[in-house]
């Protein structure tokens, strides 16, 4: 279930700095060289951490099929929001990555290190995950050949997400959508009396209208943030990044955007 606060380790979160990061990173017996710079991430807190060479990155290469466009003398390091996402939850986004890596899919999957995919920091209580630092930009403009071949990438990954569920990532219906949402409202007063009635009559159909709507629908994991954001295109390949907000949903969710 999606959370809406932040718990009780939020200062650790906020006030991240490079011990903490680094200190992250050797606990995995990943030496660095102290170089770090902070990636834009609305949710959660992304750094790009450069690595000393040595055998280690070439373990990571042993264990994945590692793609040209990795550039091995950086790794990307994920710090995600107290409370926004469960254990469960998060183990089925790192999976899916993973499962359409090993089906040949251009995406950016996080690594497995130590047989883990989500590591955690005790002494902050936060968890985190280590990624390829993967070269390429966000494409300014999609030619026509880039929507082919988006096309036929999310083609692939949709038949891969029919293949299995989700158990515990948020599905796209009315209750997480809508009722969870108002409930939230209701319980902080902050629908004004004169109009509450009114409100939740419109909500109410509204919410009617799409669940008939929705009950007809195959549902699916898609990649649930499917937008020039979360492309990087590097030698004419465009390769797909942070599913963190997969989700289980109708196959439109993804085409939408």
């Amino acid at each position: 279930m999606h959370q809406g606060n932040w718990g009780s380790n939020a200062k650790n979160f906020y006030t991240l700095g490079p011990d903490e990061i680094l200190t992250s990173l050797q606990s995995l017996n990943i030496p660095t060289t102290g170089q770090f710079f902070q990636m834009n991430s609305m949710e959660n807190r992304v750094y790009q951490i450069q690595v000393e060479k040595n055998h280690v990155i070439e373990d990571l290469k042993a264990i994945h099929f590692w793609d040209e466009s990795w550039n091995p003398d950086y790794l990307l390091v994920k710090f995600y929001r107290p409370s926004r996402w469960s254990i469960e939850q998060i183990t089925e986004e790192l999976l899916l990555e993973n499962e359409l890596f090993e089906q040949e899919l251009p995406v950016i999957p996080a690594l497995k290190i130590n047989n883990e995919l989500l590591h955690k920091n005790s002494a902050l209580d936060l968890h985190f995950t280590v990624y390829p630092h993967a070269r390429g930009r966000s494409p300014e403009e999609l030619q026509d050949e880039d929507f082919f071949q988006l096309g036929r990438t999310l083609a692939r990954l949709h038949n891969i997400g029919r293949m299995n569920s989700y158990k515990h990532r948020v599905k796209l219906d009315v209750n997480s959508f809508i009722h969870q949402g108002v409930q939230q409202l209701k319980q902080k007063d902050l629908i004004p009396n004169h109009q509450e009635r009114e409100y939740l009559e419109l909500i109410n159909q509204i919410a009617a209208t799409i669940d008939q709507k929705l009950s007809k629908a195959t549902y699916l994991r898609v990649h649930g943030d499917f937008h020039r954001g979360n492309m990087l295109k590097f030698n004419e390949k465009i390769s797909l990044l942070d599913f963190d907000d997969s989700l289980s949903a109708p196959a439109i969710q993804d085409i939408w955007p």
